[in-house]
């Protein structure tokens, strides 16, 4: 190059390029604040002019990668006061970025002009043209990102960003940019461009790299899967603990009035009145025994909530606990979603039926390793025409309703290949669920 098309690239490629894939970089990864917009663009001159002087050192193809890398994490956290981890994470999602918008002109560039890319390299206005063309657009997608306030996470907090979703997509965007990589190199005539790199030292070092973000992706995964699980968990847990503790406060509130009933009972000597009223007053708290057994909390709490709910719509909910449910395979929250669900649909069809003495059970038992969890309406039956529909998504025999409660309950269970069922007994309709046991054979 000459020393014009030198200083013209500098300011009109280098350095604008730098200044709008740091901002992408900031704002994809929560960084990006008004109150440090300055930092941003002094971080992406001076990374420009990195970029410019390392390239003009003619350092073989990967160590002028590498030294850039590790000049722009120290630039970054220096005049940003961000932590390393944040710095690093800020600078490879920048380098990708920029990875991704070269080969996305090249690409451009070739399909509009029918060149080939050496031939694009050696046309400096060409290449001048379609790069400027192309930072505008990118610094309008920056804009726009920006006004919507859209990112993939925030690295705060780096330990809860590594896992969460936006850490896979942080890694998915390193392997499209990858195959940017891989995308330039196959497209050159001559591989001299990349300082006489062979073909299978490249192929080698962009598969390996494939594979181990394939890995680090899968893992993250992984990560994010049960982070959510237990966000999941602690949500259903504190949804039921906050209607436990209303339903209780309920209850205190009654209890005065129980107090004054015995009172008036024992002054009229009504003393047999008196007793069959306290036994009324026995069944709940049988009833919160029973449902102490548990050894799941968030399930005890479930049940608390459920019973105060037959007990509003005067329904009678008894508890038969053969099994604790401690060691099911569904997990928490999904243990709260299947009961929730079964003992809600089971209450409204009680609530809506005609019968005088509306009653459902709930009972646990272990058999055989199985842990088996029934429900049933008592004098409630269903229509065997439609009993193969019921777990069908958008079913419902009843108006205003989505119908996804029951296939919800069907899908939990089929996912640890248990089994539910809907009877028409003696009694009424029975709820079968059986799953699997996480207590291996001794």
């Amino acid at each position: 190059m000459s020393i014009n098309e030198l200083i013209i690239t500098l300011i009109l490629i280098s350095i604008p390029q730098s200044l709008v894939v740091n901002i992408l970089a900031a704002q994809l990864l929560g960084i990006y604040k008004k109150e440090i917009i300055k930092q941003l663009i002094l971080v992406g001159l001076i990374d420009g002019l990195i970029s410019f002087t390392v390239y003009m050192l003619r350092l073989p193809y990967g160590l002028h990668m590498v030294v850039n890398l590790f000049l722009f994490i120290f630039v970054a956290q220096l005049l940003l006061g961000i932590h390393m981890n944040q710095a690093v994470y800020l600078t490879i999602t920048a380098y990708a970025a920029a990875l991704i918008f070269e080969s996305g002109v090249v690409a451009v560039m070739l399909f509009i002009t029918g060149l080939s890319l050496d031939e694009l390299i050696d046309n400096f206005n060409l290449r001048l043209t379609f790069t400027c063309t192309g930072i505008m657009l990118a610094g309008g997608a920056v804009y726009w990102l920006i006004s919507r306030n859209i990112r993939i996470a925030g690295i705060e907090k780096v330990a809860d960003f590594t896992k969460s979703y936006g850490h896979s997509i942080f890694i998915a965007f390193i392997q499209i940019a990858l195959l940017g990589v891989v995308f330039i190199y196959s497209r050159l005539q001559s591989p001299s461009y990349f300082n006489l790199i062979k073909a299978e030292v490249f192929w080698g070092i962009a598969g390996g790299l494939f594979l181990i973000l394939n890995i680090w992706l899968i893992l993250s995964l992984t990560a994010a899967v049960q982070r959510e699980t237990i966000l999941l968990a602690n949500e259903a847990y504190m949804k039921n603990i906050e209607e436990l503790f209303l339903n209780y406060r309920s209850q205190r509130h009654d209890l005065s009035n129980h107090f004054q009933t015995l009172n008036s009972l024992l002054k009229a000597n009504k003393i047999e009145k008196a007793l069959d009223y306290l036994k009324d007053l026995n069944k709940e708290t049988v009833a919160t025994n029973m449902v102490l057994k548990f050894g799941n909390p968030v399930l005890v709490a479930l049940l608390q909530v459920k019973i105060a709910k037959a007990e509003q719509k005067s329904i009678l909910l008894d508890l038969f606990i053969g099994d604790e449910l401690t060691h099911i395979a569904l997990q928490s929250f999904e243990l709260v979603k299947l009961v929730g669900n079964l003992l809600d649909n089971a209450l409204e069809a009680a609530e809506n039926s005609t019968i005088k003495q509306k009653k459902v059970s709930f009972e646990t038992k272990n058999y055989n390793r199985l842990k088996v969890i029934c429900i049933r309406n008592y004098g409630i039956y269903i229509d065997p025409d439609i009993m193969e529909k019921i777990f069908e998504p958008g079913f419902s025999t009843k108006d205003g309703h989505s119908g996804i409660g029951l296939s919800i309950c069907r899908s939990l269970v089929e996912k640890y290949r248990g089994n539910i069922e809907v009877y028409n007994v003696e009694e009424g309709t029975m709820v079968e669920v059986t799953v699997a046991s996480t207590v291996k054979k001794s």
